[in-house]
């Protein structure tokens, strides 16, 4: 297998030294590491939206590029295992601003569609293993004393680059497409501007991420091994995917009439396009012609026995069945585990279609607002107001405790939930929009400190901490993708069930929404909050 020489550059005098000032670094990488994820979880939802793809289309589409995160413990173990913390920062920022100029010029082509989804898809892989270099390298780089401290400064360069994404590189598409620039083009510049802007901070962490001592150096990066990872994490997507499609396939003939939609055809777009023999001419951004059905369901079953032991294989390498008994050796684990997937069922849901809502006329059920103005209002009034709530939120829990913080960090997550459903029954104006949208993102700020900090409890003191925390936010992630992919589908079935009436749309999915939100308030009674409290800040709000 072919390698990186992790040698070359030569260390300068300032890498050298035994202490870098934090401030020297932190920025720079944590900007780095939240521009490629916000232009993934955040962006592609307001570009497919201009792009005109239907909304439950875009919310599968969103839900599934982002599942490396989520699958990001499966080769976790490599990163420990190959060269140096640092390496695989500098290769991957490498390898990410290559994919991100590679996604703009997609955008260019006739199947852009599937061109930016998979490079999207690849960028999230990327991105995923510089989170995992970039947190390990971080708690070698700073001082043990100054790690509290600067959690926050990293949370708040996460959010600049988070600003700069969805505010930034949303303006720059909009402008053009004023001048009379076609969508798609002035889309590829705006994503091109953002290679430009990671490639200028990959050159500065070049030159400045020092290299610690502790930074252990272990035998060179194999990439043949990043890549064998890479394809087993496809196979294991693809086998989850094709899992869900025959689920559908035998119970969609009993679950329709229940919801007067057939589930069979919403979902026909979703899962065979994996194994097609020619592109559908009447529907071009979705549309493969099927093979035959013996064909189909053979290649299916096949792939998902494929993509298990794929799962199995990356599972028993990495050395996880261990971690994951301990994690799963707890009382009351149904209950955790019930928080930890719903608690943010909601908040995922509304943050799914908000973009949608704001951006549809009101003939639709949304606000009508333009794109430009839906840039600023997510990414800077939103980003800055949940900057502030998760600060808040981190003093609140080491001033009360998480116990006492629980419940009322739990209503300002949930309670703007209502606040949209007005918003969609009464046809709010703009300054009512900015309200809700900082309201709504304040709230979240504050409420899931309360939730980081939980997952940390549960973590906290036991064997193998850190891959035991990384289950734990894998789950967390595993909630979240199943909210997106479920608001989709839950929005269809209202469009369909209101056909005749578009203007309640968005009002009767905000009220499921409310719904859906009860069942993680339900498990707080019941989970298990023993031992010393906690009261201290939380981690980056994810």
């Amino acid at each position: 297998m072919s390698s990186i020489d992790p040698a070359k550059p030569s260390p300068t005098a300032l890498q050298k030294a035994a202490y870098i000032s934090p401030w020297l670094i932190i920025p720079a990488l944590y900007f780095a590491q939240g521009l490629p994820g916000t232009m993934v979880q955040q962006m592609t939802g307001i570009m497919l939206k201009d792009l005109k793809i239907e909304n439950k289309d875009l919310a599968v589409f969103t839900a599934l590029i982002g599942w490396p995160w989520t699958l990001k413990m499966f080769w976790g173990a490599l990163v420990d295992r190959r060269d140096t913390k640092r390496s695989w920062i500098v290769y991957t920022q490498l390898a990410i601003t290559a994919c991100i100029a590679a996604a703009a010029l997609t955008m260019q082509t006739p199947g852009w569609l599937t061109g930016i989804l998979i490079s999207f898809f690849v960028l999230a892989f990327l991105s995923a293993t510089h989170d995992i270099a970039a947190d390990g390298f971080y708690l070698l780089a700073v001082k043990p004393e100054n790690h509290s401290y600067f959690i926050g400064i990293r949370s708040m360069f996460f959010r600049l680059s988070a600003i700069f994404t969805t505010s930034g590189l949303v303006a720059v598409a909009a402008n053009m497409q004023k001048a009379g620039t076609a969508p798609t083009t002035s889309w590829s510049y705006a994503i091109l501007a953002g290679a430009a802007i990671y490639g200028l901070v990959m050159v500065y962490d070049l030159k400045m991420l020092p290299r610690p001592e502790s930074d252990e150096k272990h035998s060179p990066i194999k990439i043949g091994e990043l890549l064998s990872r890479f394809v087993q994490i496809v196979l294991l997507l693809a086998a989850l995917i094709l899992i869900v499609r025959l689920i559908y396939w035998t119970l969609g003939p009993v679950v329709s009439p229940l919801f007067g939609y057939q589930f069979n055809d919403m979902l026909a777009k979703f899962g065979t396009p994996l194994f097609f023999e020619k592109l559908d001419p009447n529907n071009p951004y979705y549309g493969y012609k099927s093979l035959a059905m013996p064909v189909q369901l053979a290649i299916s079953l096949g792939t998902i026995l494929v993509g298990m032991l794929a799962g199995w294989n990356m599972w028993t390498k990495t050395g996880m069945q261990e971690p994951t008994k301990i994690f799963f050796d707890r009382p009351k684990m149904f209950w955790v585990l019930s928080f930890i997937l719903f608690f943010r069922f909601g908040e995922v849901m509304i943050g799914t279609m908000s973009g949608p809502f704001l951006q549809d006329p009101a003939e639709k059920g949304g606000l009508g607002i333009d794109l430009a103005q839906v840039g600023f209002i997510n990414g800077t009034v939103g980003v800055i107001a949940l900057a502030l709530g998760g600060i808040l939120g981190g003093v609140v829990i080491g001033k009360f405790g998480i116990k006492k913080a629980l419940w009322p960090m739990v209503m300002a997550l949930n309670i703007p939930n209502l606040f949209y459903v007005y918003a969609a029954l009464t046809k709010v104006n703009l300054e009512f929009v900015y309200g809700l949208i900082a309201v709504d993102q304040f709230g979240y700020g504050f409420g899931f400190s309360a939730y980081m900090v939980y997952l940390l409890f549960l973590c906290r003191g036991r064997k193998m901490e850190t891959a035991v925390y990384a289950i734990a936010t894998g789950l967390m992630v595993l909630g979240a993708t199943v909210a997106r992919l479920i608001s989709g589908m839950v929005f269809d079935v209202v469009k369909s069930n209101n056909a005749t009436n578009p203007a309640v749309h968005y009002s009767t999915f905000f009220i499921v929404v409310v719904i859906c939100s009860i069942p993680g308030m339900l498990t707080l009674p019941f989970i298990p909050m023993e031992g010393e409290d906690i009261k201290e800040a939380p981690v980056d709000i994810d």
